[in-house]
């Protein structure tokens, strides 16, 4: 057997989805380790991407679909919401309000459901298979990092203290700013905890760490507040520990959280000086940072017109509306008032109703309870995540695939798999 047949037979749909995810991150890789300016990743190199990831697709699921009634149901309910979306940018062309990316937009996301969603419903792969996509995530996210050692080295010195910088520090690897690094770090931290549910290897452990360092380091106040929620709902959800341990530790720290910060305020001014310019930023807690500037001008596009509440009026088309004097913004740092201006209160419950689809047929699942706990501790923090940032239109561009490659397609491929897999070893036993 010659290196490319090997390859060939080693390479099962998971690793496949994340080799997805790779090609998608090549256009922010390449220009943000050459320079570090935050370089995103243009619309031409976002559909180029799309149309390899689909000749992919196709190649890898070619006579691996199985088209039952369930298959078909899904199919034309996403059918059916597709075709309100055009008939609202025909809407939109009549009045003089089109925006032609609009249209680009619903195609990539009928196209990304129906291969990345629909079509995986009876497909059966091993665990072990699943294990080697978080696995990938790990590597990839250790990368990452080593990345992020070598092109911000003076700021992370900066950051601890060891030397001074004038410039505002912005520790983001080859990401195009430090949110996106943070979530990714979000991703990988969890793949590393669906890893030690299955291995007792000390080496997980330590990059655990390592991935919370450089958490850390980002101070990206969402990525770091949702790994802790992620933790304590982990910790919260366990079996191995009491409730009353569990209430111990919590209050223990809640108390030492507020007896340091008090002590840091009140004798190290200084320090918290630091602290509060590099992470807390008290002063824009207000508004969120201009998150909430932002969504009034979102809220009020839907409330205009109750047409734009139910059925939205375009992603492109919205964000054209989104600026201020010399600030524009290509999103509106909440995922539900996305998806409610790109497709209404039809398209949030339908996109709703995906995830929890998925998320019923993980409970239903012959999964160990285990990783059915660490799926559910992922979606509760994932859901208060995306309240603040855009993550997972289900269209397009790096992060919308890792969205919803890592959210919707491995967690069904992972409960169908083991259950259909159990149910062929029990129907040998009885043969």
């Amino acid at each position: 057997m010659n290196f490319l047949e090997k390859c060939k037979e080693k390479l099962n749909l998971p690793l496949v989805l994340f080799i997805i995810i790779f090609i998608n991150y090549i256009p922010l890789i390449i220009p943000n380790m050459i320079s570090k300016e935050s370089h995103s990743a243009s619309k031409i190199s976002m559909m180029i991407c799309f149309i390899i990831e689909i000749l992919i697709l196709i190649r890898v699921q070619y006579k691996k679909i199985e088209i039952t009634k369930e298959v078909k149901k899904h199919f034309l309910l996403l059918t059916f919401i597709t075709i309100i979306m055009f008939i609202i940018q025909i809407k939109n062309f009549i009045i003089d309000d089109f925006y032609f990316f609009d249209i680009v937009n619903i195609g990539c996301i009928f196209i990304n459901i129906v291969l990345l969603y629909i079509s995986i419903f009876n497909i059966k792969i091993k665990e072990e298979d699943i294990n080697n996509f978080f696995k990938a995530i790990i590597y990839f996210g250790i990368f990452a990092c080593f990345i992020n050692l070598s092109l911000y080295i003076k700021e992370i010195m900066a950051t601890i203290g060891i030397i001074n910088l004038e410039e505002r520090v912005n520790i983001k690897s080859f990401f195009a700013n430090r949110n996106q690094f943070a979530f990714f770090l979000y991703v990988a931290i969890i793949s590393t905890f669906f890893i030690m549910q299955n291995s007792n290897e000390k080496v997980y452990k330590y990059i655990f760490v390592i991935f919370c360092i450089n958490l850390l380091l980002t101070m990206s106040r969402t990525g770091i507040l949702a790994v802790l929620i992620f933790l304590i709902l982990m910790f919260l959800f366990s079996n191995n520990v009491s409730n009353k341990i569990k209430i111990i530790a919590i209050l223990s720290l809640i108390i030492i959280f507020t007896l340091t910060i008090t002590t840091i305020i009140l004798f190290f001014p200084e320090i918290w000086n630091k602290l509060n310019s590099m992470f807390f930023r008290i002063e824009y807690i207000k508004n969120l940072s201009g998150r909430t500037d932002i969504w009034s001008v979102g809220l009020n596009l839907l409330f205009e017109n109750p047409i734009n509440f139910i059925f939205g009026i375009g992603r492109f088309n919205s964000i054209s509306l989104l600026h201020f004097e010399t600030k524009t913004f290509t999103q509106y740092h909440n995922i539900y008032l996305d998806i409610l201006l790109m497709s209404g209160l039809i398209g949030l419950a339908y996109f709703s109703f995906i995830y929890y689809n998925v998320i019923r047929k993980i409970v239903k699942s012959d999964l160990d309870k285990d990783i059915k706990r660490t799926y559910l501790c992922m979606y509760i923090t994932y859901g208060i995540y995306i309240m603040f940032e855009s993550c997972g239109r289900f269209s397009l561009g790096s992060l919308d695939t890792l969205c919803l490659i890592f959210f919707i397609t491995i967690p069904l491929l992972h409960s169908n798999s083991i259950k259909n897999m159990q149910k062929k070893n029990v129907a040998k036993k009885e043969k």
